[in-house]
Protein backbone atom coordinates (compact mmCIF):
# COMPACT_ATOMS: atom_id res chain seq x y z
CA UNK A 1 0.00 0.00 0.00
CA UNK A 2 1.03 3.28 -0.69
CA UNK A 3 0.07 6.95 0.73
CA UNK A 4 -0.63 9.20 -2.38
CA UNK A 5 -2.71 12.36 -3.25
CA UNK A 6 -5.73 12.02 -4.82
CA UNK A 7 -7.51 14.79 -6.71
CA UNK A 8 -11.46 14.80 -6.66
CA UNK A 9 -13.62 16.79 -8.91
CA UNK A 10 -16.52 19.03 -7.45
CA UNK A 11 -18.91 21.01 -10.48
CA UNK A 12 -21.44 22.69 -8.98
CA UNK A 13 -24.98 23.32 -10.38
CA UNK A 14 -25.23 25.71 -13.39
CA UNK A 15 -26.77 29.42 -13.23
CA UNK A 16 -30.30 30.05 -12.74
CA UNK A 17 -31.41 30.89 -16.16
CA UNK A 18 -33.49 35.05 -15.43
CA UNK A 19 -36.87 34.93 -15.95
CA UNK A 20 -36.28 37.29 -19.05
CA UNK A 21 -35.45 34.25 -21.01
CA UNK A 22 -33.12 31.78 -21.82
CA UNK A 23 -29.93 33.31 -21.88
CA UNK A 24 -30.01 36.02 -19.08
CA UNK A 25 -27.72 36.07 -16.56
CA UNK A 26 -29.05 38.73 -13.68
CA UNK A 27 -26.33 40.96 -11.91
CA UNK A 28 -26.31 39.48 -8.21
CA UNK A 29 -26.28 35.76 -10.13
CA UNK A 30 -22.78 36.43 -11.78
CA UNK A 31 -21.07 34.85 -8.64
CA UNK A 32 -23.28 31.36 -9.38
CA UNK A 33 -21.73 30.93 -12.51
CA UNK A 34 -20.87 27.11 -12.81
CA UNK A 35 -17.05 26.51 -11.54
CA UNK A 36 -14.79 23.36 -10.82
CA UNK A 37 -13.04 23.68 -7.33
CA UNK A 38 -9.79 20.81 -6.87
CA UNK A 39 -9.66 19.50 -3.37
CA UNK A 40 -6.43 17.92 -2.31
CA UNK A 41 -7.62 14.93 -0.21
CA UNK A 42 -5.29 12.74 1.87
CA UNK A 43 -6.09 9.04 0.88
CA UNK A 44 -4.28 5.71 0.66
CA UNK A 45 -4.21 4.12 -3.15
CA UNK A 46 -4.89 0.74 -3.81
CA UNK A 47 -1.53 -1.46 -4.79
CA UNK A 48 -0.77 -2.47 -8.44
CA UNK A 49 -2.86 -5.97 -7.96
CA UNK A 50 -6.33 -4.60 -6.98
CA UNK A 51 -8.99 -4.29 -9.85
CA UNK A 52 -10.45 -1.62 -9.13
CA UNK A 53 -6.84 0.67 -9.29
CA UNK A 54 -6.70 3.29 -11.98
CA UNK A 55 -4.98 2.15 -14.54
CA UNK A 56 -3.90 4.70 -15.85
CA UNK A 57 -0.12 5.95 -15.67
CA UNK A 58 1.02 8.51 -13.89
CA UNK A 59 1.87 10.59 -16.94
CA UNK A 60 -1.16 10.37 -18.12
CA UNK A 61 -2.73 11.61 -14.77
CA UNK A 62 -0.46 14.41 -15.07
CA UNK A 63 -1.82 15.26 -18.41
CA UNK A 64 -5.18 14.93 -17.33
CA UNK A 65 -5.09 16.91 -13.96
CA UNK A 66 -3.44 19.35 -17.37
CA UNK A 67 -6.46 19.15 -19.02
CA UNK A 68 -8.62 19.96 -16.25
CA UNK A 69 -6.68 23.13 -14.84
CA UNK A 70 -6.71 24.42 -18.43
CA UNK A 71 -10.34 24.08 -18.62
CA UNK A 72 -11.04 25.48 -14.99
CA UNK A 73 -8.54 28.54 -15.79
CA UNK A 74 -10.72 29.25 -19.09
CA UNK A 75 -14.19 29.16 -17.39
CA UNK A 76 -12.84 31.90 -14.94
CA UNK A 77 -11.59 33.56 -17.74
CA UNK A 78 -15.03 33.57 -19.18
CA UNK A 79 -16.44 34.27 -15.72
CA UNK A 80 -14.31 37.54 -15.68
CA UNK A 81 -15.23 38.40 -18.77
CA UNK A 82 -18.78 38.42 -18.35
CA UNK A 83 -18.49 40.00 -15.03
CA UNK A 84 -16.57 42.79 -16.96
CA UNK A 85 -19.21 42.96 -19.25
CA UNK A 86 -21.75 43.25 -17.01
CA UNK A 87 -20.35 46.34 -15.33
CA UNK A 88 -19.61 47.99 -18.61
CA UNK A 89 -23.88 47.01 -19.54
CA UNK A 90 -25.44 48.00 -16.13
CA UNK A 91 -27.96 45.44 -16.55
CA UNK A 92 -28.53 42.06 -18.34
CA UNK A 93 -26.05 40.21 -20.92
CA UNK A 94 -27.81 37.72 -23.61
CA UNK A 95 -25.71 34.58 -23.98
CA UNK A 96 -26.36 32.49 -26.85
CA UNK A 97 -26.93 29.06 -26.72
CA UNK A 98 -24.49 27.07 -28.20
CA UNK A 99 -26.40 25.12 -30.66
CA UNK A 100 -25.37 22.45 -33.38
CA UNK A 101 -24.31 23.51 -36.62
CA UNK A 102 -24.02 20.48 -38.58
CA UNK A 103 -26.73 17.66 -39.44
CA UNK A 104 -26.05 13.85 -38.36
CA UNK A 105 -28.07 11.37 -40.14
CA UNK A 106 -26.34 8.57 -38.78
CA UNK A 107 -25.88 6.90 -35.79
CA UNK A 108 -22.06 7.82 -35.42
CA UNK A 109 -21.78 9.95 -31.94
CA UNK A 110 -18.99 12.35 -32.55
CA UNK A 111 -16.23 12.89 -29.95
CA UNK A 112 -16.64 16.73 -28.03
CA UNK A 113 -13.37 17.88 -30.24
CA UNK A 114 -15.04 16.42 -32.76
CA UNK A 115 -18.19 18.23 -33.08
CA UNK A 116 -16.56 21.40 -32.20
CA UNK A 117 -14.66 21.49 -35.87
CA UNK A 118 -18.05 20.10 -37.28
CA UNK A 119 -19.81 23.20 -35.79
CA UNK A 120 -16.92 25.53 -37.08
CA UNK A 121 -18.90 24.59 -40.56
CA UNK A 122 -17.45 25.63 -44.43
CA UNK A 123 -16.64 29.05 -43.90
CA UNK A 124 -14.20 28.98 -40.69
CA UNK A 125 -10.76 30.05 -41.72
CA UNK A 126 -8.91 26.36 -40.87
CA UNK A 127 -5.56 26.87 -42.40
CA UNK A 128 -3.77 30.58 -42.32
CA UNK A 129 -1.02 30.07 -45.37
CA UNK A 130 -0.11 33.38 -47.09
CA UNK A 131 -0.10 33.94 -51.31
CA UNK A 132 3.41 33.35 -52.64
CA UNK A 133 3.35 36.45 -54.22
CA UNK A 134 2.49 38.56 -51.26
CA UNK A 135 5.92 37.74 -49.77
CA UNK A 136 7.51 38.30 -53.21
CA UNK A 137 5.78 41.99 -53.45
CA UNK A 138 7.36 43.07 -49.78
CA UNK A 139 10.59 41.84 -50.66
CA UNK A 140 10.17 43.62 -53.91
CA UNK A 141 9.11 47.41 -52.26
CA UNK A 142 11.82 46.43 -49.11
CA UNK A 143 14.63 46.08 -52.04
CA UNK A 144 13.18 49.62 -53.63
CA UNK A 145 13.53 51.32 -50.39
CA UNK A 146 17.02 50.04 -49.70
CA UNK A 147 18.28 51.06 -52.94
CA UNK A 148 17.22 54.22 -52.81
CA UNK A 149 18.94 55.31 -49.55
CA UNK A 150 21.68 53.30 -51.43
CA UNK A 151 21.86 55.83 -53.91
CA UNK A 152 20.67 58.98 -52.04
CA UNK A 153 24.09 57.51 -49.32
CA UNK A 154 22.35 57.03 -46.75
CA UNK A 155 23.48 53.54 -46.31
CA UNK A 156 26.09 50.86 -48.06
CA UNK A 157 25.37 47.21 -48.42
CA UNK A 158 26.94 44.24 -50.53
CA UNK A 159 26.58 43.16 -54.03
CA UNK A 160 25.18 39.92 -52.16
CA UNK A 161 22.07 41.19 -50.35
CA UNK A 162 19.80 41.57 -53.67
CA UNK A 163 20.25 38.15 -54.20
CA UNK A 164 19.89 36.80 -50.65
CA UNK A 165 16.58 39.04 -50.79
CA UNK A 166 14.99 37.52 -53.86
CA UNK A 167 15.70 33.92 -52.64
CA UNK A 168 14.24 34.60 -49.33
CA UNK A 169 11.46 36.24 -51.52
CA UNK A 170 10.92 32.08 -52.86
CA UNK A 171 11.04 30.32 -49.31
CA UNK A 172 8.29 29.83 -47.74
CA UNK A 173 8.57 29.50 -43.67
CA UNK A 174 6.38 28.67 -40.96
CA UNK A 175 3.58 26.06 -41.13
CA UNK A 176 0.88 28.88 -41.26
CA UNK A 177 -1.48 26.80 -38.90
CA UNK A 178 -4.58 28.55 -37.32
CA UNK A 179 -4.37 29.35 -33.95
CA UNK A 180 -8.59 28.62 -33.62
CA UNK A 181 -7.89 25.19 -35.12
CA UNK A 182 -5.45 23.02 -32.43
CA UNK A 183 -3.42 19.57 -32.05
CA UNK A 184 -6.07 17.99 -30.56
CA UNK A 185 -9.23 19.12 -33.27
CA UNK A 186 -6.36 17.85 -36.00
CA UNK A 187 -6.98 14.77 -34.54
CA UNK A 188 -10.52 14.13 -34.17
CA UNK A 189 -10.54 15.56 -37.61
CA UNK A 190 -8.30 12.86 -39.05
CA UNK A 191 -10.64 9.98 -37.28
CA UNK A 192 -13.75 11.10 -38.26
CA UNK A 193 -12.52 11.46 -41.65
CA UNK A 194 -11.02 7.55 -41.13
CA UNK A 195 -14.56 6.36 -40.33
CA UNK A 196 -15.49 3.61 -42.73
CA UNK A 197 -19.09 3.57 -42.34
CA UNK A 198 -20.07 7.30 -42.75
CA UNK A 199 -19.46 10.06 -45.47
CA UNK A 200 -18.86 13.54 -44.38
CA UNK A 201 -20.58 16.03 -46.92
CA UNK A 202 -21.92 19.31 -47.43
CA UNK A 203 -25.52 20.29 -47.01
CA UNK A 204 -27.30 21.91 -49.68
CA UNK A 205 -27.69 25.67 -50.08
CA UNK A 206 -25.53 25.89 -46.49
CA UNK A 207 -22.02 25.78 -45.13
CA UNK A 208 -22.47 23.53 -43.02
CA UNK A 209 -21.34 19.85 -42.56
CA UNK A 210 -23.97 16.58 -42.92
CA UNK A 211 -22.92 13.32 -41.84
CA UNK A 212 -24.52 10.13 -43.62
CA UNK A 213 -24.04 6.75 -43.85
CA UNK A 214 -21.65 5.57 -46.25
CA UNK A 215 -23.54 3.07 -47.80
CA UNK A 216 -26.96 4.66 -47.81
CA UNK A 217 -24.87 7.59 -49.82
CA UNK A 218 -23.96 5.54 -52.40
CA UNK A 219 -26.68 3.77 -52.83
CA UNK A 220 -28.77 7.50 -53.48
CA UNK A 221 -26.01 8.60 -56.06
CA UNK A 222 -26.53 5.29 -57.91
CA UNK A 223 -30.18 5.56 -57.60
CA UNK A 224 -29.55 9.39 -59.65
CA UNK A 225 -27.27 7.52 -62.59
CA UNK A 226 -29.75 4.19 -62.98
CA UNK A 227 -31.74 6.07 -65.44
CA UNK A 228 -30.58 4.94 -68.87
CA UNK A 229 -32.16 7.25 -70.97
CA UNK A 230 -30.07 9.98 -69.19
CA UNK A 231 -26.74 8.01 -68.77
CA UNK A 232 -24.80 5.34 -70.51
CA UNK A 233 -21.87 3.38 -69.37
CA UNK A 234 -18.30 3.10 -70.77
CA UNK A 235 -15.46 1.11 -69.97
CA UNK A 236 -12.56 2.81 -72.23
CA UNK A 237 -11.46 6.19 -71.43
CA UNK A 238 -13.00 8.49 -74.46
CA UNK A 239 -10.79 11.71 -73.10
CA UNK A 240 -8.15 11.50 -75.87
CA UNK A 241 -10.71 10.90 -78.60
CA UNK A 242 -12.77 13.65 -77.26
CA UNK A 243 -9.76 15.97 -77.37
CA UNK A 244 -8.98 15.27 -81.13
CA UNK A 245 -12.64 15.96 -82.20
CA UNK A 246 -12.89 19.02 -80.24
CA UNK A 247 -9.73 20.39 -81.93
CA UNK A 248 -10.66 19.33 -85.33
CA UNK A 249 -13.72 20.65 -84.94
CA UNK A 250 -12.22 24.22 -83.67
CA UNK A 251 -9.83 24.17 -86.21
CA UNK A 252 -12.66 24.30 -88.75
CA UNK A 253 -14.15 26.91 -86.82
CA UNK A 254 -10.75 28.97 -86.70
CA UNK A 255 -9.66 28.84 -90.56
CA UNK A 256 -13.49 29.26 -91.96
CA UNK A 257 -13.56 33.01 -89.50
CA UNK A 258 -10.98 35.25 -88.16
CA UNK A 259 -13.91 37.38 -85.84
CA UNK A 260 -14.35 34.14 -83.52
CA UNK A 261 -11.40 32.22 -81.83
CA UNK A 262 -12.06 28.96 -80.11
CA UNK A 263 -9.21 27.72 -77.61
CA UNK A 264 -8.10 24.49 -78.79
CA UNK A 265 -7.66 21.70 -75.57
CA UNK A 266 -4.36 20.64 -74.97
CA UNK A 267 -2.35 19.52 -71.61
CA UNK A 268 -3.19 16.84 -69.36
CA UNK A 269 -7.08 15.85 -68.94
CA UNK A 270 -8.51 12.98 -66.80
CA UNK A 271 -12.32 12.12 -65.72
CA UNK A 272 -14.74 13.50 -64.26
CA UNK A 273 -16.08 12.76 -61.17
CA UNK A 274 -19.54 12.34 -59.58
CA UNK A 275 -20.56 13.44 -55.85
CA UNK A 276 -23.75 14.42 -54.00
CA UNK A 277 -24.72 17.36 -51.60
CA UNK A 278 -27.38 16.10 -48.96
CA UNK A 279 -30.69 18.39 -48.74
CA UNK A 280 -31.44 17.81 -45.30
CA UNK A 281 -34.34 20.16 -45.24
CA UNK A 282 -36.45 17.83 -47.65
CA UNK A 283 -38.02 14.75 -46.80
CA UNK A 284 -35.21 11.57 -47.60
CA UNK A 285 -32.79 13.76 -47.38
CA UNK A 286 -32.41 13.48 -51.23
CA UNK A 287 -28.69 14.47 -53.38
CA UNK A 288 -28.03 17.18 -55.53
CA UNK A 289 -25.77 16.24 -57.86
CA UNK A 290 -22.51 17.85 -59.49
CA UNK A 291 -20.11 16.85 -61.40
CA UNK A 292 -16.74 18.53 -61.23
CA UNK A 293 -15.52 19.31 -64.64
CA UNK A 294 -12.75 21.05 -63.99
CA UNK A 295 -10.09 18.04 -65.10
CA UNK A 296 -11.86 17.77 -68.40
CA UNK A 297 -10.56 17.94 -71.66
CA UNK A 298 -13.51 20.44 -72.90
CA UNK A 299 -13.46 22.39 -69.45
CA UNK A 300 -12.39 25.58 -70.74
CA UNK A 301 -13.93 25.25 -74.31
CA UNK A 302 -17.11 24.98 -72.53
CA UNK A 303 -16.44 28.34 -70.65
CA UNK A 304 -15.84 29.81 -74.24
CA UNK A 305 -19.07 28.98 -75.47
CA UNK A 306 -20.34 29.89 -72.52
CA UNK A 307 -19.75 33.57 -73.14
CA UNK A 308 -20.59 33.37 -76.76
CA UNK A 309 -24.00 32.07 -75.93
CA UNK A 310 -24.69 34.12 -73.18
CA UNK A 311 -26.25 37.50 -74.73
CA UNK A 312 -28.76 35.25 -76.60
CA UNK A 313 -30.41 33.89 -74.04
CA UNK A 314 -34.44 35.14 -74.10
CA UNK A 315 -35.08 37.47 -70.89
CA UNK A 316 -37.92 39.22 -71.74
CA UNK A 317 -39.50 37.49 -68.85
CA UNK A 318 -36.59 37.62 -66.56
CA UNK A 319 -35.08 39.40 -63.91
CA UNK A 320 -31.86 39.33 -62.71
CA UNK A 321 -31.89 39.87 -59.17
CA UNK A 322 -34.50 39.82 -56.38
CA UNK A 323 -34.47 43.33 -55.78
CA UNK A 324 -36.05 44.36 -59.46
CA UNK A 325 -38.89 42.43 -58.96
CA UNK A 326 -39.99 44.36 -55.64
CA UNK A 327 -39.35 47.28 -58.30
CA UNK A 328 -41.91 45.70 -60.99
CA UNK A 329 -44.34 45.68 -58.61
CA UNK A 330 -44.41 49.02 -57.60
CA UNK A 331 -45.04 50.40 -60.97
CA UNK A 332 -47.60 47.62 -61.57
CA UNK A 333 -51.00 49.05 -61.26
CA UNK A 334 -52.74 45.81 -61.20
CA UNK A 335 -55.00 44.15 -58.52
CA UNK A 336 -54.52 40.77 -59.20
CA UNK A 337 -53.11 37.84 -57.42
CA UNK A 338 -49.67 37.07 -57.39
CA UNK A 339 -48.54 33.50 -58.07
CA UNK A 340 -45.17 31.89 -57.65
CA UNK A 341 -44.21 28.73 -59.20
CA UNK A 342 -40.98 26.53 -59.40
CA UNK A 343 -39.39 23.95 -61.05
CA UNK A 344 -38.47 20.86 -59.59
CA UNK A 345 -34.85 19.60 -60.16
CA UNK A 346 -34.40 21.73 -63.41
CA UNK A 347 -30.73 20.60 -64.18
CA UNK A 348 -31.32 16.75 -64.30
CA UNK A 349 -34.70 17.34 -66.50
CA UNK A 350 -33.00 19.77 -69.32
CA UNK A 351 -33.95 18.16 -72.02
CA UNK A 352 -30.40 18.72 -73.76
CA UNK A 353 -31.05 17.83 -77.89
CA UNK A 354 -34.47 20.26 -77.15
CA UNK A 355 -32.12 22.80 -75.58
CA UNK A 356 -29.68 22.48 -78.76
CA UNK A 357 -32.81 22.86 -81.07
CA UNK A 358 -33.53 26.34 -79.04
CA UNK A 359 -30.13 27.73 -79.14
CA UNK A 360 -29.52 27.30 -83.42
CA UNK A 361 -33.21 28.66 -83.70
CA UNK A 362 -32.22 31.50 -81.94
CA UNK A 363 -28.84 32.32 -83.61
CA UNK A 364 -29.34 31.22 -87.04
CA UNK A 365 -32.73 31.64 -87.53
CA UNK A 366 -33.81 34.67 -85.57
CA UNK A 367 -34.61 38.18 -87.20
CA UNK A 368 -34.06 39.50 -84.02
CA UNK A 369 -30.86 38.72 -82.38
CA UNK A 370 -27.11 38.68 -84.61
CA UNK A 371 -25.90 35.70 -86.24
CA UNK A 372 -23.00 34.07 -84.72
CA UNK A 373 -20.08 34.23 -87.44
CA UNK A 374 -19.79 30.38 -86.93
CA UNK A 375 -21.37 27.37 -89.07
CA UNK A 376 -24.21 25.91 -87.43
CA UNK A 377 -23.38 22.67 -87.80
CA UNK A 378 -19.55 23.37 -85.82
CA UNK A 379 -21.57 25.11 -82.86
CA UNK A 380 -23.91 22.06 -82.47
CA UNK A 381 -20.96 19.73 -82.48
CA UNK A 382 -19.30 21.62 -79.94
CA UNK A 383 -22.08 21.91 -77.80
CA UNK A 384 -23.12 18.24 -77.67
CA UNK A 385 -19.05 17.10 -77.55
CA UNK A 386 -19.29 19.40 -74.00
CA UNK A 387 -22.49 18.12 -72.71
CA UNK A 388 -23.55 14.31 -74.26
CA UNK A 389 -19.76 13.87 -74.66
CA UNK A 390 -19.08 14.83 -70.58
CA UNK A 391 -17.68 11.13 -68.79
CA UNK A 392 -17.09 10.97 -65.69
CA UNK A 393 -15.91 8.27 -62.79
CA UNK A 394 -18.65 6.75 -60.27
CA UNK A 395 -18.00 4.13 -57.60
CA UNK A 396 -19.74 1.94 -60.34
CA UNK A 397 -17.27 2.82 -63.06
CA UNK A 398 -17.77 5.29 -65.95
CA UNK A 399 -20.08 6.85 -67.65
CA UNK A 400 -21.60 9.44 -70.05
CA UNK A 401 -24.30 11.51 -69.41
CA UNK A 402 -26.39 11.62 -72.79
CA UNK A 403 -29.36 13.91 -72.06
CA UNK A 404 -28.76 15.62 -68.64
CA UNK A 405 -27.03 18.70 -67.80
CA UNK A 406 -24.45 18.48 -64.98
CA UNK A 407 -24.40 21.48 -62.18
CA UNK A 408 -20.76 22.37 -62.60
CA UNK A 409 -20.48 22.42 -66.09
CA UNK A 410 -19.95 25.83 -67.40
CA UNK A 411 -23.04 25.32 -69.90
CA UNK A 412 -25.20 24.06 -66.96
CA UNK A 413 -26.62 27.47 -66.47
CA UNK A 414 -26.44 28.73 -69.97
CA UNK A 415 -28.54 25.52 -70.86
CA UNK A 416 -31.19 26.18 -68.08
CA UNK A 417 -31.65 29.66 -68.62
CA UNK A 418 -32.20 28.77 -72.37
CA UNK A 419 -34.34 26.55 -72.64
CA UNK A 420 -36.75 28.27 -69.56
CA UNK A 421 -36.58 31.39 -71.33
CA UNK A 422 -38.04 29.95 -74.36
CA UNK A 423 -40.69 27.78 -72.43
CA UNK A 424 -41.90 31.46 -70.51
CA UNK A 425 -42.49 33.11 -74.00
CA UNK A 426 -44.16 30.12 -75.39
CA UNK A 427 -46.27 30.56 -72.49
CA UNK A 428 -46.72 33.56 -71.36
CA UNK A 429 -47.61 34.55 -74.85
CA UNK A 430 -50.99 32.59 -75.29
CA UNK A 431 -51.95 33.65 -71.53
CA UNK A 432 -51.38 37.12 -72.47
CA UNK A 433 -55.05 38.77 -71.60
CA UNK A 434 -55.12 36.90 -68.56
CA UNK A 435 -51.48 38.07 -67.14
CA UNK A 436 -50.79 41.41 -66.89
CA UNK A 437 -47.00 41.18 -65.74
CA UNK A 438 -44.71 38.00 -65.60
CA UNK A 439 -41.24 37.69 -64.16
CA UNK A 440 -38.43 34.82 -63.43
CA UNK A 441 -35.31 34.82 -61.46
CA UNK A 442 -32.36 34.44 -63.81
CA UNK A 443 -30.06 31.65 -62.58
CA UNK A 444 -26.74 33.28 -62.40
CA UNK A 445 -23.08 31.76 -62.09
Amino acid sequence: MRLGIQFRIITTDQARPSEEGPGYIEREEQDNLDHTVIEETDERQPDDNDPKRNHLTYPENISNLFHKQKEKDQRNWIKTAIRKLLNINGGKLKIPDKRQEYVNLTNYVPTSAQEEILCFGLYCHYMTKPRPTDKRLEIELLLDTIQENERRGALRTTDALQLLLLAEALTDRGHHRSGIITKEIRDAAKALRMQEVITLRRADKTAAFVLINREEYHEKLNLIFADSSKFESFSRNPTEDIKRVANRIIQTINTATNVVHMPPTSGVSGLDYLYGNVKPHKQGNPLRPIISLCPAPTYQLGKRLNTLLTPYIPNKYCVTSSAEFPEKLKNSTSDRVIASMEVKSLFTNVPVSETMDFIIDRIYRNTTTPTLNVPDASLRALLEICTKKAPFTTNKGHIYSENWVAMGSPLGILFANFYMGVVEERVFQKSANQTSMCATLAILS
